[in-house]
């Protein structure tokens, strides 16, 4: 590469990391697929030199028409064109070298509905390529906080809106006090393939869950949502048999290689569910790994209690649901990543 050639390059990363605050453009958007480029992006250009640079690319909008930023840690660039064509991709911007507009056009295809591939170019006055890379961007999976500590707003109750009186924010946890007849309560959205991240902590000899995918309607939401067991194993009795232990998958798969905290101590757990793939992790560690409808699945559905209950495990969304068990419980930290198709 020329020197004039590297000049330009540089000018183009200070110009990503200097700009802030532009107000957000307009985006051309011509898109012949059902699908969205909507979201953000993590993206990687390779240098000519070999290295990397990261930045989110940030799409807002609709199919007809998008909006859209590039952001770095030292602040932000409008796009100024995006042309969605099927399944290739062309974004434009410009940055400015010595008083003159230089545009970047990254090219792409759309390798999946999370994944896109391409190049960078930075093109000359006459059209010429100056400099070029390697580009690909991974869509990250939108966050949505469930309880912050404050407020049950993502929540209703499962049998009528009201949220029952056993529940409560407390001390920046969201506490069940035992109250008899409070109910369950679910999220107010349904959730389809998801990573649902919490903390919880349990009274002593006590038990909740939580389930998924769960329907209203029912007269219990276990009817249709399986259940990640929150439970005192070592004073209540359901923790002697491992299916209905702490982390299983209840009364389908047994916890493996799990560590779970004393009562009075917060435990960490995640449920990853993307299509019938469900994982249930504990304080760090895998602990079940299942798919749903799956020979095995059927297999343990039919030697168990759901085995003629029609709606168990049916549904391909659903709401969250968080269990009044009759015992006192405390969730804190509950965020939910929405993952796309």
């Amino acid at each position: 590469m020329t020197q004039v050639r590297f000049r330009f390059l540089s000018a183009f990363l200070i110009v990503i990391a200097s700009l802030l605050s532009i107000a957000t453009c307009d985006v051309v958007a011509q898109n012949k697929t059902e699908e969205t480029v909507a979201g953000t992006w993590q993206s990687v250009a390779v240098l000519p030199d070999g290295t990397t640079m990261e930045a989110d690319v940030v799409l807002t909008g609709d199919k007809s028409k998008l909006s859209g930023k590039l952001s770095g840690e030292d602040g932000e660039l409008d796009l100024k064109e995006v042309v969605l064509d099927g399944k290739k991709l062309e974004m434009k911007f410009d940055f400015d070298v010595e008083g003159e507009s230089r545009p970047v056009v990254i090219s792409a295809d759309w390798k999946s509905n999370n994944a896109l591939q391409g190049q960078w170019t930075v093109k000359g006055p006459g059209g010429e390529d100056l400099a070029a890379g390697q580009w690909s961007a991974t869509r990250q999976p939108e966050t949505i906080v469930l309880f912050g500590g404050d407020s049950m707003d993502q929540f209703r109750g499962y049998h009528k809106e009201e949220i029952g009186a056993g529940w409560k924010v407390e001390d920046g946890t969201l506490h069940f006090n035992g109250t008899k007849g409070t109910g369950d309560i679910v999220t107010k959205q349904e959730f389809e393939n998801f990573v649902l991240k919490f903390q919880w902590k349990i009274s002593e000899g006590g038990n909740s869950g939580v389930m998924y995918r769960v329907s209203l309607g029912d007269k219990k939401p276990y009817l249709s949502g399986p259940e990640y067991q929150v439970l005192d194993d070592t004073k209540h009795h359901d923790g002697k048999k491992p299916s209905t232990s702490a982390g299983a998958l209840y009364a389908l798969y047994v916890p493996q290689n799990k560590t779970l905290n004393p009562v009075g101590q917060w435990n960490t757990s995640k449920i990853v569910l993307n299509g019938n793939k469900v994982e249930h992790w504990l304080n760090g560690s895998k602990v079940v790994d299942a798919e749903i409808g799956s020979a095995d699945w059927k297999e343990k559905v039919e030697a168990s209690k759901f085995k003629t209950w029609e709606k168990f495990g049916k549904n391909s969304k659903g709401h969250l649901c968080f269990q009044d068990h009759g015992n006192k419980v405390w969730y804190r930290s509950i965020t939910v990543d929405v993952l796309s198709d």
